[in-house]
């Protein structure tokens, strides 16, 4: 049960972080990445922006080492409550890609 309440909070503190940096503005475009790096097991999730004519700007706002794909799924779920940005994923096998598409919808 603590685990699926430090999930959520994770969920929440990145949907509060997005929240500050979300301004809804013409010709501007939103998206979050999420990048695995295998040799050091670490998930990076930055919020993208750019806007027309301008440079695109990419904010980090989460780091997790060691945690595991489930986990990562259940906070990634709880991102998608809140917010419908498209997701991008970065450095995941084809397989994690299939169930990060189908579960976190």
């Amino acid at each position: 049960m603590a685990d699926k309440a430090w999930n959520r909070r994770q969920g929440q503190l990145i949907a509060d972080k997005i929240s500050e940096l979300f301004k809804n503005t013409y010709d501007t475009k939103y998206w979050i990445s999420i990048n695995y790096f295998r040799q050091e097991n670490t998930y990076n999730i930055f919020f993208n922006i750019h806007r027309k004519k301008r440079f695109q700007r990419s904010i980090p706002i989460a780091n997790y080492s060691n945690i595991g794909f489930n986990t990562l799924l259940q906070i990634l779920k709880e991102v998608r409550n809140r917010y419908q940005f498209t997701f991008k994923y970065t450095s995941f096998t084809k397989e994690q890609c299939e169930e990060l598409y189908r579960e976190v919808r």
